[in-house]
């Protein structure tokens, strides 16, 4: 397996149509890095930058020791699977997954051991007489995925690669997949734009925006410590609430004060005397019958099955859900009144103007 570095890499087709703005970004040998944002974010133009099917403005991009800036893709070692699995239709599932060691003059013999050990790996070895014609969506994702082991390349690329399988199946493979990368202990670089796929997958996560990076952790530092507004909405489901607040220094804390929201926090020296936004996850409130730091009216109610969402209108006109018990669908309706308790530890603070994150001190 090998290192990857992006070193201050821009692809733009034109002054206007700048799609990724300097990226740097290390990538460590056997890590499982996953790119993740919304479509248009860079992401998988980033991941072609680096197979070499997008030529780059300027940068470097390295494998291992090598700059690969000038190689073409064949030449990089790197195996990529696609959204579609581009499996050919007239070949078994043997064929197509040797067909590219048979392109490369690979010796038979070496080309059947490695198509039948990629087979057991994935599970598929009674499909290999198989077509594509015969074969499910997830296994010819499993056929796709073969087709790249074999190839025993450095770094394995998947863009997007469970895009086309329903819920259930893309859950099934999201376990499949880190199994995966637990046997081979392989470098991987991974692209998607579901959150969920980032968290469950990644060693790290690296948060894009506008051909931006936004911040690079692991999930638990993405989540419990976001860089700024846009990593603290995007990461994690249902999405953290944000809300404007004025800000006034009290001691030691810190007083968050907007229609409907009277709390105090610690630890966010510096923050008192401006605007800022203040976040806070659905699973970090409750409903509570007397006290609570924030006051509002309710909207409406999702059932969510073991827990409900509840969306809550404060008086400012500003809105934030708060999970509760699943049997809050059946004892309140739109119109009732709240109130809602919140952990001071669990509030983040974010500047209103730069939207980064307002660190708290220790």
């Amino acid at each position: 397996m090998a290192t990857v570095g992006f070193e201050n890499i821009v692809k733009r087709y034109s002054e206007k149509a700048v799609i990724l703005g300097g990226i740097t970004l290390d990538v460590r040998d056997g890590e499982f890095m996953v790119l993740v944002g919304p479509s248009g974010c860079g992401k998988s133009t980033l991941l072609r930058c680096l197979a070499g099917l997008e030529e780059i403005t300027s940068g470097t991009v390295r494998i291992g020791e090598r700059v690969v800036n000038d190689l073409a893709p064949g030449d990089r070692d790197i195996a990529m699977v696609f959204q579609s699995y581009a499996l050919y239709p007239h070949m078994s599932t043997r064929e197509n997954m040797a067909f590219g060691l048979s392109v490369r003059k690979i010796p038979r013999p070496e080309i059947e051991a490695r198509v039948d050990e990629a087979a057991r790996l994935l599970e598929i070895s009674h499909l290999l007489d198989r077509f594509p014609k015969d074969l499910s969506g997830g296994q010819r994702q499993r056929v796709a995925m073969g087709r790249a082991i074999v190839r025993h390349p450095q770094v394995f690329l998947f863009d997007e690669p469970l895009s086309n399988l329903d819920a259930a199946l893309r859950t099934q493979m999201r376990v499949e997949l880190k199994r995966l990368h637990e046997r081979l202990k392989a470098t991987i670089i991974y692209v998607t734009h579901d959150q969920v796929e980032a968290m469950t997958l990644a060693d790290r996560i690296c948060v894009l925006h506008r051909g931006v990076i936004q911040q690079v952790g692991t999930p638990a530092e993405v989540f419990e410590t976001p860089a700024n507004r846009f990593v603290a909405t995007f990461i994690g489901t249902p999405q953290m609430n944000i809300a404007e607040a004025d800000s006034l220094a009290k001691g030691r804390e810190v007083r968050i004060a907007a229609p409907g929201v009277d709390l105090l926090v610690e630890g966010f020296a510096g923050a008192g005397g401006r605007k800022v936004l203040f976040g806070i996850r659905p699973q970090d409130l409750r409903i509570v019958k007397n006290g609570g730091s924030i006051a509002g009216t309710v909207e409406i109610v999702e059932a969510l099955g073991r827990t409900s969402l509840v969306h809550v209108a404060l008086q400012g006109g500003a809105r934030i859900a708060c999970e509760a018990p699943a049997d809050a669908a059946a004892t309140l309706c739109s119109g009732t009144p709240v109130r809602l308790s919140v952990d001071p530890a669990r509030v983040h603070l974010f500047d209103a103007e730069t939207g980064l994150s307002i660190p708290r001190t220790r």
